[in-house]
């Protein structure tokens, strides 16, 4: 399990109001963020030079069709201030003066990348009321299994969403081995 730390102002008539999100959708960055935090360089060392630090730093916005590309590029740099200048307030080494870099992926360099992602969502597909949770991305193919034999579906557009940790490939495996006659289960061995 890696841990993952959610953070920002304890205000949840901000946040659960609506006002969050359409600060998100009517400026692409919210005033306030809320960030997710995942410092998997404590695990991996080989990702940061030695005496570094490395994170993936996260806060969701609007999709691609919001804004132009100008804004996407604009958001892009400010963004990068406002992740350290917020963080900071919770971890006062961190700060401009001992940052490095940024790679910060916008909706925009998602679609441009990936045309499996319409809007630039890292969800893939705009989640919809009736294809949310188990229906997701709909139902005749929630369950992993697509219509053409021995293909699978195993994305963030399966019903586990947004983000590998919540295990859309491990849960598609699972129906893999099974159609398959697979002898390597580690579910099983678990008790699982």
């Amino acid at each position: 399990m890696v841990p993952r730390l959610y953070f920002g102002e304890a205000n949840p008539e901000y946040f659960l109001s609506g006002q969050y999100q359409k600060e998100r959708w009517d400026l692409g960055i919210a005033n306030k963020l809320y960030l997710l935090v995942a410092p998997d360089v404590q695990w991996d060392h080989t990702r940061a030079p030695a005496g570094r630090f490395a994170a993936l730093v996260e806060e969701f916005t609007c999709p691609w069709r919001q804004f132009s590309e100008k804004d996407w590029l604009r958001m892009k740099k400010e963004i990068e201030f406002r992740f350290i200048q917020e963080w900071g307030k919770y971890a006062p080494n961190v700060n401009m003066d001992n940052f490095i870099s940024a790679w910060i992926a916008t909706p925009d360099d998602v679609v441009n990348r990936n045309p499996c992602m319409p809007q630039g969502g890292w969800g893939a597909l705009d989640a919809h009321y009736e294809c949310s949770g188990r229906l997701r991305p709909f139902p005749e193919i929630s369950g992993y299994r697509l219509p053409l034999k021995n293909y699978y579906l195993a994305s963030s557009a399966a019903h586990s969403a947004h983000g590998i940790g919540r295990g859309s490939s491990y849960a598609c495996y699972k129906v893999i081995a099974e159609d398959l006659g697979l002898k390597y289960r580690p579910w099983e061995e678990r008790g699982w």
